[in-house]
């Protein structure tokens, strides 16, 4: 038997969404009608199905909306424990970086093949960053370049 030249997590590729995070970032928007930008936009594959959290500010509170990365459905809302950071926690442009871009630097960051387990766009020590959970490590990306900027556990 011949020995397979990619490992098994890349032979079962993950469906990126068709849908950007900042498609997905303004449809929670208009659902919640609020126009604040969102402080967070993450990427998840419950299921196997790409889902994007979505973080709001409504008030002084944060709420979590879920929107399928396939269609634009929003799946469901979560008011969060979280208070809003404001205006410096706002994510007003999409990241230069693509989601899957990311998880590419990451793979080779990191160097693993594990499956992306999150991707999330977010506001770190005042720069856009991605952070990619692969496996057990995260890689934190600036979101403009790509480069690496940290590794650490994921979930952080």
């Amino acid at each position: 038997m011949r020995k397979a030249l990619f490992p098994l997590s890349l032979a079962l590729a993950q469906a990126w969404p068709a849908l950007g995070p900042m498609e997905a970032a303004r449809l929670a928007q208009a659902h919640l009608r609020v126009p604040t930008p969102p402080e967070e936009v993450s990427l998840s594959w419950p299921g196997g199905r790409p889902v994007y959290a979505v973080d709001l500010a409504r008030g002084r509170g944060l709420v979590q909306v879920y929107v399928a990365g396939d269609s634009g459905k929003v799946l469901g809302i979560k008011p969060l424990k979280e208070k809003a950071l404001g205006e410096e926690a706002w994510l007003k442009a999409p990241p230069r970086v693509s989601f899957q871009e990311a998880a590419a630097l990451a793979r080779k960051a990191l160097k693993v093949q594990d499956p992306v387990a999150e991707v999330a766009y977010q506001v770190w020590r005042g720069r856009p960053v991605l952070r990619v959970d692969l496996g057990p490590r995260q890689a934190v990306l600036d979101a403009e370049t790509g480069a690496l900027l940290e590794v650490g556990p994921a979930g952080r």
